[in-house]
């Protein structure tokens, strides 16, 4: 699919050192907030004023990919009257492998708040896998999806393909936004380049940001950064810049768990719900850790 980019506001001049000056300060306090107790709403409304002036780029993905899905099975052995014992099956209705129900979301996540749901799935098992933190011993329920069809084109944000998987495989993402030249042209035009860049590499930083469990009040900033992105944003096409809204199905941003190997992409309920089909699901045990990045 073709990429779309979103223009700020009207065109003002990258030569002004003011603009490049306010976005590195409104950087600088966000950075700056103790996470621990600072308001969402507050954080929420610092990146939107930052984002007023980001030139957003999509990307498509490939329809032939799959997507990735682990739940953990529960661990006790099931025993019967006999003294047989067997450890719990598969997770086999789909509403326990799609996504949660909001009520059901009690901690947050890279893009989800509390109370909020969002389809996290990956580009690979080995990197749904190690996302999930499996024990030496623990059963997981895997579910593979797929677009409904060929012709799907997704309209998904980036933040950190090309700094995570994509120096593995140049297939991610398309083209480095740097060497972009349409894009390029288009932030020139507007006026926004290096806005553009000093905001691209905030939101980079926090999509790779490594959140240790009991820590997730850190997500706040890339939780607001979601909820502007999903919610917020506006587009227009690449081919003519003609101001035909696009609703943004998802954000894609490197996998820490898979030391930036692998790809994460959060849908939101809806867009995955209209783009994605399950095609099977299977079951693995985790036996051992074969190297660094990927498991067994």
């Amino acid at each position: 699919m073709d990429d779309a980019y979103q223009p700020s506001q009207e065109p003002r001049s990258p030569k002004t050192p003011s603009n490049n000056d306010a976005i590195t300060e409104q950087i600088r306090e966000l950075e700056l907030f103790d996470l621990r107790t600072v308001d969402d709403d507050r954080i929420y409304q610092k990146v939107l004023q930052l984002m007023a002036s980001y030139g957003g780029r999509q990307i498509g993905l490939n329809p032939a990919n799959r997507f990735y899905r682990v739940r953990k099975n529960f661990n006790e052995r099931l025993r019967n009257n006999k003294g047989l014992e067997w450890y719990p099956p598969l997770f086999t209705q789909l509403r326990l492998t799609w996504y949660p129900q909001p009520e059901s979301c009690t901690t947050r996540g890279r893009v989800n708040r509390v109370g909020e749901s969002v389809f996290y799935c990956a580009n690979s098992i080995d990197t749904a896998v190690l996302e999930m933190k499996p024990k030496i011993g623990e059963y997981l329920t895997i579910l593979e999806c797929a677009f409904v069809n060929e012709n799907a084109e997704p309209n998904i944000f980036e933040s950190g393909i090309h700094e995570g998987p994509g120096r593995f495989n140049p297939n991610y993402g398309a083209s480095p936004p740097d060497e972009d030249h349409k894009y390029q042209g288009f932030l020139n035009q507007q006026g926004i380049t290096e806005q553009t860049r000093l905001i691209r590499s905030f939101l980079v930083r926090q999509f790779m940001k490594v959140v240790e469990v009991g820590s997730e009040h850190e997500y706040k900033i890339t939780n607001a950064i979601a909820n502007v992105l999903l919610k917020e944003f506006a587009f227009i096409r690449k081919t003519d810049f003609m101001p035909v809204e696009l609703k943004a199905d998802g954000i894609a941003y490197a996998s820490i768990a898979a030391e930036a190997k692998g790809a994460n992409i959060a849908f939101t309920c809806e867009a995955a719900d209209r783009l994605l089909r399950p095609r099977k699901r299977f079951w693995l045990l985790r036996e051992r850790m074969e190297s660094r990045g990927s498991c067994r």
